[in-house]
């Protein structure tokens, strides 16, 4: 039976929790990370012992370490990160019939407990630490804009030179190295929080590592 309530208490008797809040995003497109520490402060005094912590928010690289001190979890507690890969108009669709599916750890109990959550659906699990799979929804999105912005730029050189772009890349697309699913085609620039967010969270990374992005930073030009 699926129910809804706001009432924390009820968290003394689940073995999971399951944090799936939306990240908000300036206006340059930095997540916002204070609603989802605030609510972990509000949960954390509610947790049980053998508590599974089970992230899906998308949030930069290194997060679930600080929400792992925010929930004060003790060696019976874990923490996991499934990066969510939901796309629009299609959220149940996908949920239940992923491509691949991703479960970040730093645990073997932590990985362990979180597969047995999602064994419904059928499908292996790629397991890994827990920053690599932060990692991963990062560098997915970062893709994807990728292909928006050289479609972009591949149809403006199109058009300068008198041709159909949409018939070129619907070519180029036949190649075996290239799914025909990728979204390489002329249209708007990517906007809204997804792709903008994990881009500049890499961009963000790179800063401070004092590790240049040439092509992150092209990307994110090119689409402006």
């Amino acid at each position: 039976m699926l129910s809804f309530s706001t009432d924390f208490g009820q968290l003394r008797s689940s073995d999971y929790v399951v944090l799936a809040l939306d990240t908000p995003i300036d206006k340059e497109d930095r997540p916002n990370l204070h609603p989802l520490l605030k609510l972990c402060r509000k949960a954390s005094p509610f947790l049980k012992e053998r508590t599974h912590v089970v992230v899906s928010s998308q949030v930069p690289v290194g997060t679930c370490e600080k929400l792992a001190a925010e929930f004060k979890l003790q060696n019976s507690m874990t923490i996991s990160y499934v990066p969510e890969n939901l796309r629009l108009g299609q959220a149940i669709n996908s949920f239940f019939s992923p491509s691949f599916l991703v479960i970040g750890s730093d645990s073997s109990e932590g990985i362990s407990s979180t597969a047995r959550l999602f064994k419904g659906l059928k499908i292996e699990p790629v397991t890994m630490r827990l920053r690599a799979a932060e990692m991963v929804k990062h560098v997915l999105n970062s893709y994807l804009a990728m292909n928006i912005t050289f479609g972009n730029e591949i149809a403006t050189l199109c058009r300068w030179v008198g041709v159909d772009p949409f018939e070129v890349i619907g070519a180029v697309l036949r190649d075996n190295r290239i799914s025909p699913k990728a979204p390489i085609r002329p249209g708007p620039p990517f906007s809204g929080g997804t792709l903008a967010r994990d881009l500049t969270v890499l961009r963000n990374l790179g800063n401070r590592q004092r590790v240049r992005t040439f092509l992150l930073d092209g990307i994110a030009k090119s689409n402006a």
